[in-house]
């Protein structure tokens, strides 16, 4: 969703989608947050010279996409804790700025 600017309304994409889905279905949404100020400078950088500027979002508005949906555990929060057990190599999945989450259309 960071490719559209709040000014150009990136829920209504979503709310269409949820709204053909049938009950029972999954939306699943990942995207990087304001929250690193690394991030931010380096989304700003890009930014800069990006054909298509990215957008970023505090964790609490992208989570909003997913209004109306039931929330699978553990709702929307850092990528990294949705599955924090190291990956089958034993290595741990590296800290990120971005959020994740899954939502069931009741």
């Amino acid at each position: 969703m960071g490719q559209l600017p709040d000014d150009e309304d990136p829920w209504a994409p979503v709310t269409q989608l949820v709204r053909v889905l049938e009950p029972g279905s999954y939306v699943a949404l990942a995207d990087g947050t304001d929250t690193s100020e690394t991030m931010n400078r380096a989304i700003e950088a890009y930014n800069a010279h990006a054909p298509s500027p990215y957008h970023l979002r505090g964790p609490d508005r992208i989570a909003s996409f997913l209004d109306g949906l039931e929330l699978v555990e553990p709702g929307v929060v850092r990528t990294v804790d949705r599955r924090p057990d190291p990956d089958p190599d034993g290595r741990a999945a590296a800290p990120s700025p971005a959020v994740s989450g899954v939502g069931r259309k009741p």
